[in-house]
């Protein structure tokens, strides 16, 4: 066999090689993707945080249950009935499976650990739910500041709101609440 058969063979084996590689990392790398971007964090309220030792920000549904992040999700599944959809996958970060259970208003994304699920992320879906303190998606910025203070982050176009190992964002669009969400932080 010539030298440039040989080097022509190498190269192709070596082409189908890494080809195969990426078919197979491409599903693993995506299930674990996440939006990129650029975050950038400012305050401009100038107040201190609302942040409340030991306090954390909690979702509660017409049944009475309530649940924040970092809690044990079992008891507020079973309280919020059927989900209209659900999904679960190979956790990235963790042991186990990451799910999502989707209601009617909300959406719930979920962490294992030790075989026991816990909420990762509660986001609105739409204006059927509210926070307890009644804010919800079409509110306006002067709503939300009003009813949770000024001691706010802007990352954005969102204020976040943290209490111990939890957060509360409103993403605002034109100085109207187009999202909210409650979530996990270390």
């Amino acid at each position: 066999m010539s030298s440039s058969k040989i080097k022509n063979s190498i190269f192709w084996k070596a082409a189908a090689l890494l080809t195969a590689a990426i078919v197979c990392l491409v599903p693993v790398l995506a299930s674990c993707g996440g939006g990129g971007g650029e975050i950038v964090l400012t305050d401009d309220s100038g107040d201190e945080t609302d942040d409340v030792s030991g306090g954390v920000f909690s979702f509660k549904i017409a049944s009475g249950a309530s649940v924040a992040p970092n809690d044990n999700l079992a008891t507020f599944i079973a309280a919020a009935g059927q989900p209209v959809s659900y999904e679960e996958s190979n956790s990235c970060a963790y042991i186990g499976l990451d799910k999502v259970y989707v209601y009617s208003g909300y959406t719930i994304y979920t962490y294992p650990v030790n075989g026991v699920d816990y909420l990762l992320q509660l986001k609105f879906t739409d204006d059927s739910v509210s926070t307890p303190e009644g804010i919800s998606i079409g509110c306006t910025e002067e709503e939300v500041v009003s009813t949770y203070g000024r001691g706010f982050t802007k990352i954005g176009d969102s204020i976040v709101y943290y209490r111990g190992a939890t957060s509360l964002q409103f993403t605002l669009k034109s100085g109207v609440v187009n999202a909210v969400s409650y979530s996990a932080v270390e």
